[in-house]
């Protein structure tokens, strides 16, 4: 065998660099799969737990949790918790909702809400439903499971606009998300409502720009749908505005001389514009009381009557505390509260009656509106008594006695400077508001005792609840 002979006698040639880059490429990738686990879990921000009363539209992988509307985390897993029963929804949240978890956090669900109370929601028609949060104290405990609230939450007192609380006998369609109005400008929202004692408590938030429109004396009342009335001749029917027409709504006004309201106030909220008439804690009106055999067919709204204009209306009626009449609280409004004196005649306007003599059959009564509508009727004689206090008792009569519309006191109600020479001017003691008035000469407290109580009032008037 010669020497240029390859096959024989030669060492094979092993060539490291190629084998040691084949083990590199796994090594690699075991260490970078290690980083960007540690990466992630770093990153990872907290699992919770809620608990709903239902899951009508939340989805595992979809539905978002938002956070002011932004969102910060998706619904990873839904199931059920048979020994409540309740939907189990657990969520996972982005790392920086982590320090917002906090006792006191409060979740709801926003879904479409469309009804006659308003229309909210409709965001979620399109992006579906979605987990609202808001943060809890800071100082609060760290939470991580939470019970889901069935309804949006009421806004906290300190926070943007005026917060109040409209108290009404009934609900009607008034509902989260239901407008308020001022001289038919959006000024404000319903945010919740809730049962008391003796009817709703509804949650009621004015925005920023308006809220200086809320005084002490402010009205409320129910706007929705359409107001109408019908008297003689003709039928009147007003709508407050288009959106209060379709959706309901509350409206309120604000007369003059009334301070700013504060923080959490309380108002009475009327069915209509038309029940204001009787409101005594609105007007701020003077409150007397007339008594009778019977109730003769009047109720709560009717209108009070000097010289057929109204002047003011009953507010409640209730049996004595004997049972041996009835007694009728009035309020007269505080621009006619001056007609009212210890001689003043009160009686049944609603009616019609007649006697007969030798010159034929007279009729007496009174307006065709208090005929057809109901109310009493006041008069004072042509030299008028002391003023009363509230709450002063007057004997209803029956019908009208045709010398009391001859009556024609003058009782000067304009600026003392312009009183005519012989208008006396008020005294106290003489004309001025001196004296407690009671038809039988009982004191004020002997009064007080024949009911009704204070207790009753505030069912029946709220003079005590909301005039004090």
């Amino acid at each position: 065998m010669t020497e240029s002979d390859p096959g024989h006698g030669s060492e094979p040639e092993v060539r490291q660099g190629r084998l040691s880059l084949i083990w590199l490429i796994p090594l690699v990738a075991v260490g970078l799969a290690v980083y960007l686990g540690i990466r992630t879990q770093a990153e990872k921000g907290p699992t919770i737990t809620l608990y709903f009363a239902t899951g009508a539209g939340l989805e595992e992988g979809k539905t978002q949790v938002r956070f002011k509307s932004v969102p910060i985390g998706v619904v990873d897993d839904i199931s059920i918790r048979m020994e409540k029963p309740q939907i189990v929804v657990r969520c996972a949240l982005d790392k920086g909702a982590e320090g917002h978890l906090k006792e006191g956090s409060q979740f709801w669900v926003v879904r479409p809400r469309i009804g006659f109370g308003g229309v909210s929601g409709l965001g979620t028609l399109v992006s579906g439903a979605f987990i609202a949060f808001e943060a809890g104290p800071e100082d609060g405990k760290s939470l991580r499971e939470f019970t889901g609230l069935k309804a949006p939450p009421i806004s906290e007192p300190e926070g943007p606009g005026l917060k109040i609380m409209l108290h009404a006998p009934e609900l009607g369609s008034l509902g989260p998300g239901t407008p308020i109005h001022f001289r038919q400008i959006r000024v404000g929202t319903i945010e919740g409502h809730e049962l008391s004692d003796d009817g709703v408590e509804v949650h009621a938030l004015i925005d920023p720009d308006y809220v200086k429109r809320v005084r002490t004396n402010s009205r409320f009342w129910n706007s929705g749908g359409l107001d109408v009335q019908a008297g003689f001749g003709k039928i009147d029917v007003r709508a407050e505005s288009l959106e209060a027409l379709v959706t309901g709504g509350v409206s309120f006004d604000s007369p003059s001389g009334g301070k700013p309201a504060d923080q959490g106030a309380r108002f009475l909220l009327q069915p209509g514009r038309a029940e204001l008439e009787a409101a005594p804690w609105l007007y701020g009106g003077l409150h007397v009381v007339v008594e009778g055999p019977q109730l003769g067919g009047l109720k709560r709204g009717d209108f009070v009557y000097y010289r057929e204009e109204r002047v003011g209306a009953v507010v409640s009626q209730a049996l004595s505390t004997d049972s041996r009449s009835v007694r009728v609280h009035l309020n007269i409004r505080s621009p006619y509260a001056t007609l009212v004196r210890d001689n003043s005649v009160f009686w049944n306007a609603s009616g019609i009656s007649a006697d007969m003599g030798l010159r034929g059959i007279h009729v007496h009564a009174e307006s065709l509106e208090a005929l057809m509508a109901g109310g009493i009727a006041f008069a004072t004689p042509n030299k008028p008594g002391a003023r009363v206090k509230p709450g002063s008792v007057f004997r209803l009569q029956p019908e009208l006695d045709d010398k009391w519309l001859k009556w024609k006191p003058l009782i000067w109600r304009g600026p003392p400077e312009k009183a005519p020479a012989d208008a006396k001017p008020e005294q106290e003691g003489e004309h001025g508001i001196g004296r407690f008035f009671h038809h039988d000469d009982k004191s004020e407290e002997k009064t007080a005792d024949d009911g009704p109580t204070p207790e009753e009032h505030e069912k029946h008037g709220f003079f005590h609840r909301f005039h004090r």
